[in-house]
């Protein structure tokens, strides 16, 4: 269900491509620019809200591991162990996460790991035991080591000159779900105890998840695995939003490495 624009109107001349016939997405999203309120914007919104929701994942175990030893009476190397299986599923994840967003792409890969770390962190709520607990935390791992993939996506759909602001951005969403959990912990933790803890934290992956399903596929990916009309779609709605047009008819989006030339900008 790809993310749909409500409406457009004219703000920049058409782009053209000097009688190319292809042209990568690099080259689309370098003329059409950024325009906020758009695609792009929702883009950044939902990769801000997915990165600061793994953070306060994270950051949750250091709030109620001290509960958790409490409630399940462990060892510190229970409780060692009990720390470190996030850390594990977030090493693993990043290979296998990687693994599917370069072969399946990275709209799919963005959605199973959101719904990994809320699920592992719903789960984590309900933990009758402390394998139980390391096995949802694991999940969340899991989930976590895909932090990358919206950076990914971003990134590629940033023309050049706001690249480094837009993904800076994205980074500092780490550091306010950090925050956010340590606030919220403070007023939930001792009066409610850890299990709600937990369950309010899976609440922003859960947001995540529902909007990355309006998430277009990254045209990037589309056009390196050969999928051009597909991209070029996606690219559409892109140019569409910021110019008022679409791309020009007879136009073939391909990877970069086949694409050459460049763009101009026609009244």
């Amino acid at each position: 269900m790809p993310f749909k624009v409500a409406g457009h109107r004219e703000r920049n001349p058409r782009v053209q491509f000097g009688g190319q016939v292809k042209v990568s997405p690099e080259d689309v999203i370098e003329k059409v620019g950024w325009r906020s309120g758009g695609y792009q914007q929702f883009l950044l919104l939902v990769t801000c809200i997915t990165i600061a929701s793994e953070a306060a994942e994270v950051a949750l175990l250091s709030l109620i591991l001290p509960h958790v030893k409490n409630e399940f009476n462990l060892t510190n190397w229970e409780t060692d162990k009990v720390a470190m299986s996030i850390f594990a599923g977030q090493m693993f994840g990043c290979f296998v996460m990687g693994a599917l967003a370069d072969s399946f792409g990275r709209k799919p890969c963005s959605i199973i790991a959101s719904a990994l770390v809320a699920v592992g962190g719903y789960a984590s709520a309900l933990a009758d035991s402390t394998t139980a607990l390391m096995i949802c935390r694991f999940a969340v791992g899991l989930g976590v080591g895909a932090a990358f993939v919206p950076v990914d996506m971003l990134a590629e759909a940033c023309p050049d000159h706001v690249r480094t602001t837009r993904t800076q951005l994205a980074n500092l969403s780490f550091s306010a779900g950090v925050v956010a959990i340590t606030v919220v912990g403070a007023v939930i933790l001792e009066p409610w105890g850890w299990r709600l803890l937990a369950f309010v934290a899976a609440l922003p992956p859960t947001v995540a998840l529902v909007m990355a399903f309006y998430l277009d596929e990254s045209p990037t990916w589309l056009a390196d695995v050969g999928r051009g009309s597909e991209a070029k779609r996606a690219l559409d709605r892109i140019c569409v939003e910021n110019t008022g047009y679409p791309l020009p008819e007879g136009i073939h989006i391909v990877g970069e490495k086949e694409a050459g030339g460049g763009a101009t900008m026609d009244g």
